[in-house]
């Protein structure tokens, strides 16, 4: 569908139905006052007031991307005591304690200069990530440029050290477990009217998390990630598995089974619904130590313990903190995720591979 926005009988956008489009202008004006559309007239289509008066902002100051990610999506659900049973219902214990495995090899060793490296590309991006803390890789910004700050290490050089030890699994487990903690938000998969709707009849609310991590725990797991020792194993992921250490590896498995099916061979389509929470911590610990075990250390580190998940509801006028514990699948937002769900499931693959 397509919806044109005029004034003045002279067209300005057009928003078609699909978040893949933005606000195009049909024609160029010498900076006019009012070149964008108005709340009013945004209003029927975004869904409310506030939202149509940040998409005109945002459209006056020539951000189509950021307008057009408002419009489409519907927001954050409300927080209050009724969000917490929905998702504590997300958050599982595992079967039976875990045992994590004892290094059998030599670490995986990062130095700083890896992380600095790392923190100094991220410190370039004003609009970076807020982590649980309140740490943000902006925060660095000054010190991208500097090597010293009066002949000493500059915050950026002394977070890059802090990074590389945990990174190498040399820093204490209390430090380690702070470093895990996350905080929850809720989004709504749908407007709010349908939610309503749902509501009415009895149901619940349509929601999907997402959580935010500590930011210098992300730089440190990326560097480790990056270390021989991982790039080596992930390469025995191929052919089988593209997700990987393959550029454009998801495009290339898409094409594959296309000409596959195109050959008439039989392909099999299977969306797995919260695959990554689905799998047992014990056997992330069990293939880690089997296919990667110079990571034995920095995932027992990052999976060994429960880890706390923050939720901020309104109570009587004041935030209260609740507190929810990831103690099964792989946790959301790690930098390792897509990693271990590969090295998870790879024996079982294998085993496919040659029946």
């Amino acid at each position: 569908m397509e919806y044109t926005l005029e004034e003045g009988g002279t067209k300005l956008y057009t928003m078609i139905g699909d978040p893949a489009n933005t606000f195009k202008p049909r024609e160029q004006h010498k900076k006019p006052p009012n070149s964008a559309p108005t709340p009013d007239q945004l209003a029927h289509l975004v869904g409310g007031q506030q939202k149509a008066t940040l998409v005109a902002k945002l459209v006056r100051k020539d951000k189509n991307k950021q307008a057009t990610k408002v419009l489409f999506s519907n927001g954050a659900a409300p927080r209050d005591s009724k969000a917490l049973p929905r998702l504590r219902k997300m958050y599982h214990s595992p079967p039976e304690p875990l045992t994590p495995h004892e290094q059998s090899v030599g670490k995986i060793k990062v130095k700083a200069s890896q992380t600095e490296k790392i923190m100094r590309a991220k410190a370039g991006n004003k609009e970076s990530p807020v982590g649980v803390f309140g740490w943000s890789a902006c925060m660095f910004i000054d010190d991208r440029g500097r090597k010293r700050n009066n002949g000493k290490l500059t915050l950026l050089q002394q977070a890059a050290r802090f990074t590389a030890m945990l990174a190498s699994a040399d820093l204490p487990l209390a430090i380690a477990y702070l470093g895990n903690c996350c905080q929850l938000t809720e989004l709504n998969k749908i407007n709010e009217l349908e939610q309503q709707a749902l509501i009415d009849s009895g149901l619940d609310r349509k929601t999907r998390c997402i959580s935010a991590g500590s930011e210098l725990t992300k730089v440190s797991m990326a560097a480790a990630k990056s270390s021989p020792q991982v790039a080596a194993f992930t390469r025995t992921l191929q052919p089988i598995q593209t997700a990987c250490g393959t550029k454009n590896g998801p495009s290339i498995m898409a094409y594959t089974v296309a000409a596959l099916h195109k050959s008439a061979h039989n392909v099999v389509l299977d969306d797995r619904k919260d695959a990554f929470p689905s799998l047992h911590r014990q056997a992330i610990l069990d293939e880690v130590e089997k296919h990667i075990p110079a990571a034995t250390s920095l995932i027992n580190l990052s999976y060994a313990l429960p880890s706390p998940v923050f939720f901020l509801i309104r109570e009587s006028g004041k935030w209260v903190a609740h507190i929810l514990w990831s103690e099964e699948g792989l946790r959301q937002g790690s930098v390792w995720g897509n990693l271990l769900y590969c090295t998870t499931i790879k024996s079982k693959l294998d085993t496919l591979a040659v029946i």
